[in-house]
């Protein structure tokens, strides 16, 4: 691991209130990932705390973040483009406060963990009751 750079401070696993406010007062965050994830926790975690994110254009990391809206795409992903976005980003702090405000704006639209499960039970409820359905006509 490289622990030589000025700006970068390791601080370990955090959860909780630590973890969001590492989140909230970063100035982005990375989520440098190359499996095709279907909807990454860690990025609406950033998101929701004003926090843009800089990760793949893969999976469902597209479909989470807005490119140059509330974060980076990167294409292929590569140490070479990661390093790029993150200079880019880094040093621009005007992109970096339309970002945020972004995250914050879209925070209004997104739905709480238990609205999101309640809605995954009902969806399977409902599916069940519909096979229960079909298998008494059989």
């Amino acid at each position: 691991m490289c622990t030589d750079i000025e700006n970068v401070e390791y601080v370990g696993f955090k959860t909780g209130k630590d973890l969001e406010s590492l989140i909230a007062k970063a100035k982005f965050s990375v989520y440098p990932s190359i499996w095709y994830e279907n909807c990454p926790l860690s990025i609406l975690e950033s998101e929701s705390l004003g926090t843009p994110v800089i990760t793949a254009k893969n999976g469902g990391m597209k479909e989470l973040v807005e490119d140059k809206e509330t974060g980076i795409l990167v294409n292929n992903i590569s140490k070479e483009k990661l390093r790029k976005a993150i200079e880019s980003l880094y040093n621009n702090n005007t992109l970096i406060k339309k970002m945020s405000k972004n995250c914050l704006n879209k925070r209004k639209s997104m739905i709480s963990l238990e609205e999101y499960c309640n809605k995954i039970i009902n969806i399977y409820k409902d599916t069940i009751s519909e096979n229960k359905s079909i298998g008494d006509k059989l």
